[in-house]
């Protein structure tokens, strides 16, 4: 689908992690906004950071089978615009599952999908700024735009002294 054009690569992060502890990875932006809290009288504005993007947590328990189990956690969040007071808004889509596999071998997980919905506006050059009989020369647009978020995990199980192989272990796809 990449090579196709109708997907693009977000992340192709690698990690390493040990049995039954949590490994993370993020990419994503931070949004500031201004807070104002305190008593009435003394009001002060504090600086929040709201973050959003991809990011994946991911929990591997090794059985005696060689088989991989992986607690999977990701999520998709987006900055959607601003709501009362200038606060931020953010869209989260997300899942938590358990998957168990043999080393090396692939997850994938889909479904994480988003519709954005924007209005855009269409005009002639010049003429359609100009006032009263601009609005003749441009129009506005509804365009909607789907996406879905893939991730691709391939876990593999590191021995003692053996350093991680130069593989791809996870991929982080948005599918348009």
């Amino acid at each position: 689908m990449v090579q196709k054009g109708k997907a693009s690569i977000k992340a192709n992060p690698k990690i390493v992690t040990l049995e039954g502890q949590k490994a993370s990875i993020v990419v994503g932006k931070e949004q500031y906004y201004q807070m104002l809290t305190g008593p009435p009288q003394y009001p002060y504005v504090r600086l929040e950071v709201v973050k959003f993007g991809t990011s994946l947590n991911i929990t591997p328990f090794i059985s005696n089978k060689n088989e991989i189990t992986v607690e999977i956690e990701p999520e998709v969040s987006d900055f959607v615009g601003k709501g009362i007071g200038d606060l931020p808004l953010i869209s989260r889509r997300g899942v938590k599952t358990q998957v168990r596999v043999k080393d090396g071998e692939r997850i994938v997980i889909g479904g994480l999908l988003t519709k954005n919905e924007r209005i855009v506006q269409r005009k002639i050059p010049i003429l359609g700024d100009i006032p009263i009989l601009g609005f003749l020369f441009r129009y506005n647009r509804k365009e909607t735009e789907n996406s879905e978020v893939i991730v691709i995990i391939t876990p593999h199980i590191l021995r003692d002294g053996l350093k991680p192989k130069k593989k791809k272990i996870l991929g982080i796809f948005e599918k348009e």
